[in-house]
């Protein structure tokens, strides 16, 4: 088992854990769903947020699910 698991993500931070490394293909699996994940917010909350206010919430969600592990239940 990789990490702390939490629903959809892994975290593998190796700062936290030296033993975790995600293979190549874990990573490339991982982020196509951090970028569904992304899409889904982003079709959410379109209509909501300014392109401003927008850029800072996808330059924030990319910043924080960085050190996850994206994966389907």
């Amino acid at each position: 088992m990789m990490g702390d698991d939490t629903g959809n993500v892994t975290n593998y931070n190796p700062e936290i854990d030296m033993h975790i490394v995600p293979t190549e293909d874990e990573i490339a699996q991982s982020n196509l769903l951090r970028n569904e994940a992304w899409q889904n917010i982003h079709h959410i909350l379109k209509e909501e947020l300014s392109e401003n206010d927008m850029n800072e919430l996808r330059a924030a969600f990319y910043d924080v699910s960085g050190g996850y592990l994206f994966k389907r239940k």
